[in-house]
């Protein structure tokens, strides 16, 4: 039987197609999709297809596509913030270290670096946190730690999943993954991070290789500045970090 494009009615062939992820119509990649270049290149990558394709009548009706176009948008404009940047000036008394990491961003990047983000968006980290034992469990340990965090008002945010990241150390403890209901819960909580001071643990993001690398660049300005006499902060907003003028800086 010969498959037909749901747009235009034309032929179309497996290699030429690509199949709605909610309905499984067919359209015509390159023509009748709506895909743009740099999408198409994504589809076309090797292994899972990491990009999900909505036809313009599943879109229409999907209360998830406004998020995503924000989403969409808001990673398009980190990555334009980078390219605008312009290179800082170190002090020469203040070496820069020599793997200090390098940002290298395409288009293509920005769609698969996107579904990552989206993947690990209902993921909260955990670092240094003892490893469980019989008489206190991981489980434990978690419901004091968000008890800590929870605002006292609120109902407190469920807990879908721990997990401890990586192999056992006797040396270090694990970082622990916390899966929760929801992107809010977990930005919730890290407002609230400043409450563990007390207790010697610290939260983030569960954070792309991308955000990390972003991550250890703006450290390491941050460093650079403030050593240079700089009164900077590191400020988050959706989970994107920048260096801002702290308070009191004329």
């Amino acid at each position: 039987m010969t498959d037909l494009c749901s747009e235009c009615k034309l032929v179309i062939t497996a290699l030429d197609s690509v199949s709605c992820d909610s309905c499984s119509r067919l359209f015509h990649k390159k023509v009748c999709s709506g895909l743009n270049a740099s999408e198409i290149k994504v589809m076309e990558l090797k292994g899972a297809r990491q990009l999900k394709f909505f036809c313009p009548e599943c879109q229409s009706g999907m209360k998830m596509v406004p998020t995503l176009i924000k989403a969409v948008e808001e990673l398009r404009q980190e990555i334009d913030d980078l390219k605008k940047t312009p290179v800082m000036q170190t002090p020469p008394n203040i070496p820069v270290p020599s793997n200090t990491p390098v940002l290298n961003y395409n288009e293509a990047d920005i769609f698969v670096e996107l579904q990552e983000r989206q993947n690990r968006a209902n993921n909260l980290m955990i670092f240094n946190v003892p490893e469980g034992n019989n008489s206190e469990p991981d489980s434990d340990q978690v419901k004091k730690l968000i008890s800590i965090l929870s605002d006292t008002n609120s109902p407190q945010p469920r807990v879908l999943q721990t997990l401890r990241m990586g192999k056992p150390n006797k040396n270090n403890f694990r970082a622990s993954r916390l899966t929760l209901e929801s992107p809010a819960e977990v930005q919730k909580l890290i407002k609230c991070g400043h409450k563990l001071k007390d207790e010697k643990v610290f939260i983030s993001f569960d954070l792309t290789a991308k955000e990390r690398e972003r991550h250890k660049l703006l450290q390491t300005e941050f460093r650079t500045r403030k050593a240079n006499g700089e009164n900077v902060v590191i400020r988050y907003q959706n989970r994107i970090p920048s260096i801002a003028l702290g308070k009191n800086t004329k």
